[in-house]
């Protein structure tokens, strides 16, 4: 559901309870909007937006991790006033930021599975909000271009879609560049098919709990070279590891790997296809809104 120009984050907080998703129109303003557009087209000519290499992420799609990395401008976001409030309002203000990454889905992408971003954990259904998914239009997200499909209510069901299952009453969520979808991670969704000839652009981030973290932060408190000389057993239990191909990655890399280490598990989303696409980035951007 959309709501009037009126912001009001408790009227998001309480649609995200009822339906398990909220928009929130105009939550940033344009002048951001277009820096973050030249920021991504920049990104893009760099190369640093390369094709997705399975059929879970797209083999049309393009996705940048770890965001904060790749420029001062994508700090506002998720202290974005209209944002933070929203995401307050469902996990409280202790929070966490849990990832926040660039994705363009670019013509003659098809749709993805219908998923839960957290089917993985092994928690009952439903369960008091974890995690809020957050995705932010750069370019406005439409039936034809990608936009995201959802299906209002199923973070109440009391199961996760089977992978790859066709569900019919999935609709797609459509708004303008600058605005935002919310929903709970338990929300049954998927990208959508791009049949435009511009790619859809957007930021994806996501906020969890506070509490869905260990009590003592072992892990920075600890020099590296001390934490190289850990038994592999002990490096996993301070979180040099990757639980179930999701969760504690960085750049889709195991943590274990900043130890010099090899890395000992893959992503899950990898394991869904193998390769039928070129590394190369797309040369195209949405700057230019050139057809793939």
């Amino acid at each position: 559901m959309s709501t009037n120009n009126k912001f009001n984050a408790q009227n998001h907080v309480d649609a995200i309870a009822r339906d398990g998703y909220c928009i929130v129109e105009d939550a940033i303003e344009p002048a951001l909007v277009a820096e973050l557009q030249n920021s991504i087209d920049i990104l893009t000519a760099q190369g640093k937006l390369p094709l997705c290499q399975n059929e879970f992420e797209g083999l049309r799609t393009s996705r940048l991790f770890n965001l904060l990395k790749y420029g001062r401008i994508f700090e506002q976001i998720p202290i974005h006033k209209k944002l933070l409030s929203v995401a307050e309002g469902v996990l409280d203000d202790g929070l966490l930021l849990s990832s926040i990454g660039a994705m363009m889905i670019h013509p003659g992408e098809t749709a993805q599975p219908i998923h839960s971003d957290t089917q993985l954990l092994n928690l009952p259904r439903p369960h008091v909000p974890i995690s809020l998914a957050c995705m932010l239009a750069v370019s406005d997200y439409t039936a034809d271009n990608g936009a995201t499909r959802l299906v209002p209510g199923s973070h109440l069901r009391s199961e996760a879609p089977a992978y790859g299952r066709e569900v019919p009453e999935a609709i797609a969520m459509e708004f303008s560049a600058g605005s935002a979808l919310f929903f709970d991670s338990q929300l049954w969704h998927g990208g959508g098919a791009n049949h435009s000839t511009k790619p859809r652009v957007g930021l994806v981030f996501a906020y969890c709990a506070g509490w869905t973290r260990p009590q003592e932060n072992i892990m920075l408190g600890l020099p590296d070279e001390r934490i190289r000389e850990l038994p592999r057993r002990l490096q996993e239990l301070l979180g040099y590891s990757i639980y179930k191909g999701q969760w504690g990655h960085i750049e889709k890399h195991d943590p274990v790997e900043l130890l010099g280490m090899p890395a000992e598990r893959g992503m899950v989303w990898d394991a869904t296809a193998h390769v039928t696409s070129p590394k190369t980035s797309p040369k195209t951007s949405p700057k230019n809104n050139a057809a793939e």
